[in-house]
């Protein structure tokens, strides 16, 4: 398929696609150069076991609810991946599974993609309960992004993922994140993913719910402040940070002064390059913290 949209608007007419529970399945498919290559805007999809190569957004979904997207190929997409502008509808089964998932945006050779591209890209419209597990996300300009639009909120559970050479912002404070969790009520699980090479300037990981972050490895860290946490009650637990910059700076973790009665167990920090992060973790902004 191309130009256009591949497979459009699973979910029926605008005036009651949000009504419908359609249980599609678009599966083992190519799509190539579309503008979007999927869209869904009902119930109960599963978008599997497709490729999807040069399509502007290669996954697009509206108001849809009980969704999953599994083991897709999505290679040089040149605005998002995954996109999913508004998830969960009020009173359905609001499940979002998105796993296996290769994501690719840009090649060796491919010019920057534009700076608010997102590899996935997720806002919630009601309660949601999401699994991103086991994707691979490599050379983007910015990773993931999950966030509460219209009230929504959401829990999380995020492992097992692997970024890799996500290129965000490297020259601006603030930057565009490799990683970035906006705010929720409900539990957040960020546990076994790697991130390796993140070129961010400042602040590549951001996490502004609470949160366990249990058992992560930040390898190759160049940023000048690496993990930013700035939720209440959120615990940090065994990650690993190997900072590899070409002199000593920034930080590896820290609070700002809303992230109170933060909990910071084992974590471990490692230099591979001779030069180390200025402060391993800063609480400077923050109180009631305990650290062990």
């Amino acid at each position: 398929t191309t130009a256009g949209t591949g497979v459009g608007s699973l979910g029926g007419a605008n005036s009651d696609r949000f009504n419908h529970v359609n249980n599609s399945v678009v599966a083992n498919n190519v799509f190539y150069g579309c503008t979007t290559g999927v869209d869904v805007r009902g119930q109960s999809a599963t978008i599997s076991n497709n490729m999807f190569v040069k399509c502007k957004i290669a996954i697009n979904s509206f108001k849809a609810s009980d969704l999953s997207i599994a083991n897709n190929f999505i290679y040089q997409s040149t605005y998002i991946g995954i996109n999913n502008a508004q998830h969960g509808k009020s009173g359905s089964d609001n499940k979002l599974n998105i796993t296996g998932n290769v994501i690719l945006l840009k090649d060796n050779s491919q010019a920057d993609i534009p700076t608010s591209a997102y590899a996935i890209n997720i806002g919630v419209a009601a309660t949601v309960k999401a699994n991103i597990s086991n994707n691979f996300i490599g050379k983007s300009t910015k990773g993931l992004k999950v966030e509460c639009v219209a009230g929504g909120s959401y829990s999380l559970n995020l492992q097992n993922n692997l970024f890799d050479s996500v290129d965000a912002d490297t020259t601006s404070y603030g930057g565009t994140p490799v990683m970035w969790l906006r705010a929720t009520t409900g539990d957040v699980l960020v546990q076994n993913n790697t991130f390796v090479n993140s070129a961010n300037f400042y602040n590549p990981i951001s996490i502004d719910c609470k949160s366990i972050i249990k058992s992560n490895n930040f390898l190759n860290c160049t940023a000048n402040h690496f993990l930013g946490i700035t939720a209440a009650n959120t615990k940090i637990l065994h990650n690993i940070f190997d900072f590899s910059g070409s002199a000593n700076g920034g930080t590896g973790i820290y609070t700002t002064a809303s992230a109170t009665n933060t909990v910071f167990i084992g974590n471990q920090f490692y230099t591979s390059s001779g030069f180390k992060f200025v402060d391993d973790i800063k609480t400077s902004a923050s109180t009631n913290n305990t650290l062990i």
